[in-house]
C-alpha cells in the first residue's frame, strides 16, 4: 500500500510539474540614473571705494567711488540709494550740504523711492559702471557749528534676478529701464537626451553621459526648463514603459540640506511631462512623505501611484519624444539659493515572456491540463478514502468494497493523469486503430474591404506659411462585415528655422512637425513613434482608431478637417521640394476582438496586436 502512495505522490508531481512548462515567466525591470537638480545664486558685493575718517571742509571735493559687482551665478538687475546724515543725532543733511557726483549715463533716478536703477543687466562676474565718482560738501549754513562735527555716507544696495521679470518685486518692470532681457528659452535642442530599453535582461541605456536632464541646472523663480528625451525599445516585444522620480538618498547632504530639497521639490515645483504632445502627468516632482504622483484623466488631477507614469507602449524600433517641465515657483525664497541635490530618475518595465510550446498542430493545451488536474484531485480523494477503509479494517470494521474499489480506480487515474502527459508532450498522437468520416458543407466567407478618402482636399497645391487648407480624410466600410478602423498619417519632419508669429522672430533650426492639424474626438491616438526612411525621409507618425464600430456601407466622420503647414523661414526648403502628408487606412474585424473591453481598449489591443509590427 504504501508503494501505491509513493507513486500517487510522484505521479502528482510530474504532473503538476509539466503544466507549469506551459506556464509564461513574469519579468520586471528598472534601472535608474542620477541627476542633479540646483537653483542659482544671486548675489552682489557692494564696492565702495573711500578713505574713511577724511576731514573734509567746506567747498572740498572728496573721491568716493560706489559700484557693484555680480558674484552669483544668475544675471540680475541692481539700484542703489544713498543717503547723508550727520552721525552724532542721526538726522539727514539739510538740502545741498553735501553734493554726489552721479553718473546719470548709467543710472537712472527714481524721486518716488530715492534709488538710482542701474541701466543694463549684470551679468555673474560683471561690475556696474561707478554710481559715484565723488561727492563735495558745500552750502550756506555750513559754518563753523559743523566744525568737526561727523557726518555719514549710507550706500543701500539691492540686486533681483533679471529672469522672469524679478523686476516686478520692485513694482517695475524693464521697459521703465529701457533694458530688453533675453529670457532663457528653457529649451536647448543640444541638450537633447535618449533612453533605450534593450530588454528585461539588458535593462536601460542612458545616452552618452547619462546626464538626461543636463537643461535641469541654476534654475531661478519663475523659470521653466525643458528638457526632451527620446524613449525607444529595442525588445521583440510590446512593452509599457514608465517614469517615476525619488530622492537619491545616501550622499553627502546635510540633514538641513536635505530638508530643504525635499522642500523644494515637493512645495515649490511643478513637473509637466508630455508625450506625443499629450499631457500625461502635471504635479510636484514627488510628496511630502517621499511618494510620487501620476495623473488621472484630468491632467489637473493626481494621485499615489506605484509604477510611475507610464510613457506608452513600445516594440522593437519604436521611438517617441517625451518633453519633461520643470518650473520653480516664483514664490521660491532666498533659502534655496545654490541649492543642489540628487535625484533618482528610475525607469521601469514589465511583461510576461511568451511560453515556448511544442508546435504540433493541436491547440488542445487547455483540455489536457484539466485532465491532469482532475485526475491528480481524485487521485488524492482515493487516497483519503483508502486511508479511512483501513483504520476501518483495524477497528474490526468490514470495508472490503472500499479496499478494492479504491486502489483499482487509482491505478485507472493515475493512469489518465499518465496519458494526459504522455498525450500533451506527444501533441495528441496515437498508433491505435482509427475510423474517419468526411464531410463536406459550404461556408461562405465574409468580406473586409474599406477605401480611404479626401472629399474636400485639392492636390499639388503651393503653399505660403501658416496657411491652412482643407484635408478631410476619412474611411467607408466597402465589404460585408462590421470593422474596426484605423488611419496612420506621416507627418515630415525637417530640420529647419521658423519664425515666431508673436514677435517676428527668427528662431534656431531644430526638428519640427512640417504641418499641424488637430484630431477629432471621434478618434483615439493609439501609437505615435517617429520613423525614417532609407530614402532619407524623416516622418512623425501617428496612428488613430475610429471610436465605434463600423458598419458596412458606413463612413467615418473626417480624422480632421483642415491642416496648417508650418511658419517656416523662406528658402528653407528647396525650391519644388514637396511636403507630402501619408496616410494609409488599415480594417480589422470586430467580431472576436477583445469584445469585452471597451472601444478605446479594443481599439488599442488591435493595434498592438496586429498592425504594430
Amino acid at each position: 500500500m504504501r508503494k501505491l502512495y509513493v507513486i500517487t505522490l510522484t505521479v502528482l508531481v510530474c504532473v503538476f510539474a509539466v503544466s507549469g512548462i506551459f506556464a509564461a515567466a513574469d519579468w520586471y525591470r528598472e534601472d535608474r540614473t542620477t541627476n542633479i537638480i540646483s537653483v542659482g545664486e544671486l548675489s552682489g558685493d557692494l564696492i565702495d571705494i573711500y578713505e574713511q575718517e577724511t576731514v573734509v571742509m567746506p567747498g572740498d571735493r572728496v573721491s568716493k567711488v560706489v559700484s557693484v559687482k555680480n558674484s552669483g551665478t544668475s544675471d540680475g538687475l541692481v539700484r542703489v540709494r544713498l543717503e547723508s546724515v550727520w552721525t552724532d543725532s542721526g538726522e539727514e543733511t539739510a538740502d545741498g550740504q553735501f553734493t554726489f557726483d552721479v553718473n546719470k549715463e548709467n543710472w537712472l533716478f527714481d524721486a518716488d523711492t530715492g534709488y538710482y536703477y542701474y541701466l543694463g543687466v549684470l551679468a555673474p562676474g560683471a561690475t556696474t559702471e561707478p554710481l559715484l565718482n565723488s561727492f563735495s560738501v558745500s552750502g550756506p549754513d555750513m559754518n563753523n557749528f559743523y566744525s568737526y562735527r561727523p557726518g555719514s555716507i549710507l550706500v543701500t544696495m539691492e540686486m533681483v534676478q533679471a529672469a522672469a521679470e524679478g523686476i516686478s518685486l520692485w513694482d517695475r518692470s524693464n521697459s521703465d529701464l529701457g533694458i530688453e532681457y533675453p529670457e532663457r528659452s528653457g529649451y536647448s535642442p543640444e541638450d537633447d537626451t535618449g533612453v533605450a530599453f534593450e530588454g528585461p535582461e539588458g535593462g536601460f541605456s542612458f545616452g552618452d553621459n547619462g546626464d538626461l536632464f543636463a537643461s535641469f541646472k541654476n534654475i531661478l523663480p519663475g523659470q521653466t526648463v525643458i528638457q526632451k528625451i527620446n524613449i525607444g525599445s529595442r525588445h521583440g516585444e510590446t512593452t509599457e514603459i514608465f517614469l517615476r522620480a525619488t530622492s537619491a538618498g545616501g550622499g553627502p547632504l546635510s540633514s538641513e540640506t536635505e530638508a530643504l530639497l525635499t522642500e523644494l521639490l515637493t512645495k515649490y515645483t511643478e513637473l509637466k511631462v508630455s508625450v506625443g504632445g499629450e499631457l500625461v502627468y502635471r504635479g510636484p516632482v514627488w510628496q511630502e512623505n517621499g511618494s510620487e504622483k501620476r495623473a488621472s484623466q484630468d491632467p489637473d488631477a493626481s494621485g499615489l501611484y506605484e509604477n510611475g507614469i507610464s510613457l506608452g507602449r513600445f516594440y522593437n524600433g519604436d521611438g517617441l519624444p517625451v518633453t519633461v517641465e520643470l518650473e520653480l515657483s516664483r514664490d521660491a525664497g532666498n533659502e534655496f539659493q545654490s541649492l543642489a541635490g540628487e535625484v533618482d530618475w528610475v525607469f521601469s518595465a514589465s511583461g510576461a515572456e511568451r511560453p515556448q510550446v511544442p508546435q504540433t498542430g493541436d491547440n488542445s493545451n487547455r483540455i489536457y491540463i484539466i485532465v491532469m488536474i482532475v485526475a491528480g484531485a481524485a487521485c488524492l480523494a482515493l487516497m483519503a478514502a483508502r486511508a479511512i477503509a483501513h483504520r476501518g479494517m483495524r477497528g474490526g470494521g468490514q470495508r472490503k468494497g472500499v479496499r478494492f474499489i479504491a486502489p483499482a480506480l487509482s491505478a485507472l487515474l493515475l493512469s489518465a493523469a499518465i496519458l494526459a502527459v504522455a498525450a500533451r508532450l506527444t501533441g495528441g498522437t496515437s498508433a491505435f486503430m482509427t475510423d474517419a468520416e468526411t464531410g463536406e458543407n459550404s461556408v461562405k466567407m465574409g468580406e473586409l474591404s474599406i477605401e480611404l478618402s479626401e472629399p474636400s482636399f485639392v492636390p499639388d497645391r503651393v503653399l505660403q506659411p501658416r496657411e491652412t487648407v482643407e484635408k478631410d480624410p476619412q474611411v467607408t466600410n466597402t465589404g460585408s462585415v462590421p470593422a474596426l478602423v484605423y488611419l496612420k498619417v506621416a507627418i515630415p519632419l525637417k530640420n529647419v528655422k521658423t519664425v515666431s508669429h508673436e514677435t517676428k522672430e527668427i528662431l534656431p533650426a531644430e526638428l519640427h512637425e512640417l504641418f499641424s492639424f488637430e484630431a477629432s474626438e471621434a478618434w483615439a491616438l493609439v501609437g505615435r513613434y517617429n520613423y525614417a526612411e532609407p530614402t532619407g525621409r524623416h516622418d512623425a507618425i501617428y496612428v488613430y482608431g475610429y471610436r465605434d464600430v463600423l458598419a458596412p456601407g458606413a463612413t467615418t466622420p473626417p480624422l480632421f478637417e483642415t491642416v496648417t503647414f508650418l511658419n517656416i523661414l523662406e528658402g528653407e526648403l528647396p525650391g519644388g521640394a514637396g511636403a507630402v502628408i501619408g496616410l494609409d487606412a488599415y480594417g480589422l474585424q470586430s467580431e472576436h476582438i477583445a469584445e469585452a473591453g471597451d472601444i478605446d481598449a479594443r481599439l488599442q489591443y488591435g493595434y498592438d496586436r496586429f498592425f504594430k509590427r
